[in-house]
């Protein structure tokens, strides 16, 4: 007795066998078409109604397969917003006074640059004064360290940097280029200037000066110039006549 062929098995004619795969094609076809005809709703109750049966590792795998798009593009739109937020806010920020202490052992500057801007008279938050402790000497104190002289360059020829303390060595060298402002410039005429330190022509020097602990810079005597290029010469020379 012949066994009854079904729908599941391969009938060995090549003509029967090319039928069934087309009626199974045609089949999947229709069932394509009728998903996509499906409301939003229907198409959810699907998607329940499979899910319904499954393990949790099998909807976890079902999930990220056919919905991973969903928390990438989540993840995508919360970063870009938070960016966006950020830039803008960092656009809208201006420093009023960037100074530049050679050698300076302390690196938390937060509460001296507070300290600069009540003396500044500034209260507005988008308003930052900057100190950059990030410049070392060689061992003799004359010129900068391979690291310091690229940071100071980058940054002196951006006009980054409005004020520089540092020792009598490095300012000697530095004074030959011709960077540093003339103080009349920055103070008005010495005999009307009253500050604390030695003023010469492109500097002011303080020796025992507070400036060293405050600092907590190297060296005991402390020349302290303003760079040509500053964009806040009246800020400096405000802070400058506090020095002691």
């Amino acid at each position: 007795m012949a066994e009854k062929e079904t729908k599941d098995s391969v009938p060995k004619n090549g003509i029967a066998r090319m039928y069934l795969q087309d009626e199974d094609i045609q089949e999947e076809c229709e069932q394509r078409k009728s998903t996509v005809d499906m409301t939003r709703k229907e198409r959810w109750l699907l998607e329940k109604e499979k899910m319904k049966h499954m393990t949790f590792s099998k909807k976890l795998e079902y999930f990220l397969m056919y919905y991973k798009w969903v928390p990438v593009c989540i993840i995508a739109v919360v970063l870009a917003v938070y960016g966006g937020i950020h830039w803008y806010q960092s656009a809208k920020i201006e420093t009023v006074l960037s100074i530049a202490p050679v050698n300076a052992l302390s690196t938390d500057m937060i509460e001296k640059e507070k300290e600069i801007k009540k003396i500044l008279g500034t209260d507005d938050k988008y308003e930052e004064v900057s100190i950059k402790s990030n410049f070392a000497t060689t061992a003799q104190g004359t010129e900068f360290d391979y690291y310091g002289q690229m940071a100071f360059v980058a940054q002196m020829e951006a006009g980054d940097i409005d004020v520089m303390l540092m020792p009598q060595g490095l300012y000697q060298t530095l004074k030959k280029s011709g960077i540093f402002e003339n103080m009349e410039e920055v103070l008005g005429k010495a005999e009307e200037t009253e500050v604390h330190g030695q003023i010469k022509e492109d500097c002011l020097v303080f020796t025992d000066s507070s400036l060293t602990s405050d600092y907590g810079l190297t060296y005991k005597t402390v020349y302290v110039s303003v760079l040509k290029n500053s964009q806040n010469k009246e800020n400096a020379a405000k802070w400058l006549k506090t020095l002691k």
